[in-house]
């Protein structure tokens, strides 16, 4: 499986990246994106399993390219939902003003998580 991490903080990117044993979660490739643009041009060019992205991010948001990928009726997650059905893709975020991120996206298949 390959994962794409989409975060505007390059150094939690990096640290993530570098620092979670990935192999052993079964992820082979590890791609970046550090805005939403470059997550659908990733997206458009390799194969991506699993999404982890962040919510608040400089022009468009994480909540924004889910609903790009829900649109463009990608394949991601396919791999991933074979072996979990219930869950394929994931977004990593501290909503800061305590908002409910959830909201936006229950309406539809419910396979994205707010962690």
């Amino acid at each position: 499986m390959n994962l794409l991490i989409v975060n505007d903080a390059v150094v939690e990117v990096q640290t993530m990246q570098d620092n979670i044993p990935w192999p052993a979660y079964g992820i082979e490739r590890v791609y970046t994106a550090f805005c939403v643009e470059d997550a659908r041009d990733t997206i458009r060019q390799k194969p991506v399993d699993v999404l982890l992205c962040d919510i608040e991010m400089p022009g468009e948001n994480g909540i924004a390219l889910i609903r790009w990928i829900r649109t463009h009726n990608t394949n991601m997650g396919t791999e991933f939902l074979k072996r979990k059905p219930e869950s394929a893709h994931f977004i990593l975020t501290r909503a800061p003003d305590g908002s409910d991120p959830n909201r936006d996206l229950r309406s539809d298949k419910g396979e994205f998580f707010v962690v």
